[in-house]
Order: C-alpha cells, then sequence, then structure tokens
C-alpha cells in the first residue's frame, strides 16, 4: 500500500516537491530498491508526527486510530 505525498502548488498537487511518500503502515520494512531510501518512524511524540503530518496530512487521523509504526519512502 503506497500513498504519495503532495503539495498544493498553484497548478495542483505534486509529489516531486517533498520526494517522499508514506510506503507502509503498521509494520516496518527494511532496504529499498532502486532511487527510493526507507526510513522507519515510530510516532511516539509531537515531533514525529510532524514529520508524518509533513507527508501526508490525512495521516493523523491513522495516528489516533492507533497506529503508530510507518515507513517513509524518500525518493532521491
Amino acid at each position: 500500500m503506497i500513498w504519495f505525498a503532495y503539495m498544493v502548488s498553484p497548478l495542483g498537487p505534486s509529489v516531486r516537491v517533498k520526494k517522499a511518500f508514506i510506503h507502509s503502515v503498521g509494520e516496518a520494512l527494511s532496504g529499498g530498491k532502486g532511487f527510493v531510501k526507507l526510513r522507519e518512524l515510530r510516532i511516539d511524540g509531537v515531533n514525529q508526527l510532524y514529520d508524518l503530518v509533513r507527508v501526508d496530512p490525512d495521516a493523523a487521523d491513522l495516528v489516533r486510530e492507533g497506529i503508530r509504526e510507518f515507513t517513509l519512502g524518500l525518493i532521491g
């Protein structure tokens, strides 16, 4: 399951601006293929929640439901 990050610009949403997306929810993955690096994120406080919400604002609803582990994909 993949969610792409977006940033609203005058031309519409763009995943290329942040170069990050949520790769998986609720499970930890390691490694990465090609030009995608994976970063595990465990929501323990406000700083981690801010990092997650920067990627996808709707992911805060998942945290409210009790999901605390995410894997972010970083393009670059």
